[in-house]
C-alpha cells in the first residue's frame, strides 16, 4: 500500500513539474523562492487529486442512478478547462518572476535611479552595490540578491570602462584596471551565478560588448578594444561548454548609443590631434542620429 501511495505522489509530483517547464519555470526554483517545502507542496496536490477523485466517483454514480449519459467530448472539455487553469497559474508565477529584478552598480545611487525606471514601467526591482573588479563584492552583491530575490535565472553583464590613451602613455595599472572590469568582471559574476543556473536546468547569460571588438583597429583604444575581444570569445566557449543544460550564454552588441562614456569620449578626443579624427567623426555621428 505504501509503494503504491508513493508512486501516486511521484507521478502527481512529475506532472506539475512538466507542466511548469513547458512554461519555462523551474519548480524547485519557484518553491525555493517562495519558501514552500516540495514534500509539502505534493502532499497538497495528492491531496485535491484525492478530493477529485471523490467527486468524480460520486458523479459517476449519479450519472447511473440516474440513468444519464456523458459523452467523450464533455470530459475532453473539462479536461481542457483544468489544462487551462494550471497554463494560467504558471504564466501567474512566470509574470512574478519576470517583475523581480536587481540592478547592480559601483555607484549605489545610480541603481537606485535604474530601479527607479523599472518601478515606474510597472516593475519590481532592487538595487544593490557591487564593484565588479572585486570579487568579495560579486560575492556579497550576488547573495544579497537571492536572499531578497531568489534563485539568479537570467544575468546581464554591461559593466564597462575605458580612458582613451595612446598605448605608449599607458601603464600596467591601466591595463589591469581594463581587464578586470571589462573582462573579469565577467569572468566573476557568471562564475557565482553559472552553478544554480545549471543545477535548476534553465538560465540565461547575456554579455554586452562594444563596437571596439568589431571595428577595424585602431590608435587609442588598444587595451580595452582587446578586452572587450576577449569577452566575446569567453561567451562562445561558455556556450560551447554548457550547450544542453537549460542554460545560454550570449553576447550583444548594442550599437552606438548615447551613454556617459560616449559623452566623455566625446570631450576627451575634442582636445586631441589627428589621431583621435575618427572618434571625433564618431562622436558627431552619434550626437546628431541619436546613434
Amino acid at each position: 500500500m505504501s509503494g503504491t501511495r508513493i508512486g501516486r505522489r511521484c507521478n502527481i509530483g512529475q506532472n506539475v513539474v512538466q507542466q511548469f517547464q513547458s512554461q519555462g519555470i523551474n519548480l524547485d526554483q519557484w518553491l525555493q523562492a517562495t519558501g514552500q517545502d516540495v514534500n509539502a507542496f505534493i502532499e497538497g496536490l495528492r491531496e485535491q487529486s484525492v478530493k477529485a477523485s471523490k467527486v468524480d466517483l460520486a458523479l459517476r454514480a449519479v450519472v447511473v442512478a440516474e440513468g444519464l449519459t456523458v459523452s467523450d467530448d464533455d470530459i475532453n472539455a473539462e479536461y481542457a478547462r483544468i489544462a487551462m487553469q494550471v497554463r494560467q497559474k504558471a504564466s501567474e508565477v512566470r509574470k512574478a518572476y519576470e517583475k523581480n529584478d536587481a540592478v547592480a552598480d559601483l555607484r549605489a545611487e545610480e541603481a537606485a535611479k535604474t530601479v527607479e525606471l523599472v518601478q515606474a514601467a510597472g516593475g519590481t526591482a532592487i538595487a544593490v552595490a557591487m564593484d565588479v573588479s572585486d570579487s568579495d563584492s560579486v560575492q556579497q552583491g550576488i547573495l544579497q540578491v537571492v536572499d531578497e530575490l531568489g534563485p539568479i535565472e537570467v544575468l546581464v553583464n554591461c559593466a564597462g570602462w575605458d580612458d582613451l590613451k595612446p598605448f605608449l602613455d599607458s601603464d600596467e595599472a591601466f591595463w589591469d584596471r581594463i581587464i578586470e572590469i571589462n573582462y573579469k568582471g565577467v569572468l566573476r559574476t557568471v562564475h557565482a551565478c553559472l552553478p544554480a543556473m545549471i543545477s535548476g536546468g534553465w538560465g540565461r547569460i547575456v554579455n554586452v560588448t562594444s563596437a571596439a571588438s568589431l571595428h577595424p583597429p585602431g590608435p587609442l583604444n588598444s587595451a580595452y578594444g582587446t578586452a572587450k575581444v576577449a569577452l566575446n570569445q569567453l561567451t562562445r566557449h561558455l556556450a560551447a561548454e554548457i550547450a544542453g543544460s537549460g542554460v545560454t550564454a550570449n553576447v550583444i552588441h548594442p550599437g552606438d548609443v548615447k551613454t556617459e562614456m560616449w559623452a566623455d569620449i566625446r570631450d576627451r578626443v575634442a582636445e586631441m590631434g589627428p589621431e583621435a579624427e575618427a572618434y571625433r567623426a564618431w562622436a558627431r555621428w552619434v550626437d546628431e542620429t541619436g546613434g
